[in-house]
């Protein structure tokens, strides 16, 4: 089970709540899970992946095309301050 923000979640549990409001409601209700950090706090400059540099030295005339976006499709009557609260959660 994977175990970040706090939380224990396994694949089986993302297939056994297909929507966001079924795993939200499913973290909501167990436990949160103590994360123990493998080491301390980092500060300092982090060099670039080699992808992240090649993709900033290339020279693309569209450097958007590599953004991946989706539409999603809500209900009419989706409170959209939950909504926004939710997105800034995940």
């Amino acid at each position: 089970a994977l175990k970040r923000a706090g939380y224990s979640l396994s694949t089986k549990d993302i297939f056994t709540y297909p929507t966001l409001e079924a795993l939200c409601a499913f973290l909501a209700n167990n436990e949160q899970v103590e994360i123990e950090a493998e080491q301390g706090e980092l500060s300092g400059e982090i060099k670039l992946l080699p992808i992240q540099q090649w993709f900033l030295n290339s020279h693309y005339r569209h450097k958007a095309h590599f953004n991946q976006s989706v539409m999603l499709a809500l209900p009419r009557n989706t409170a959209l301050d939950t909504l926004e609260r939710a997105l800034a959660q995940l």
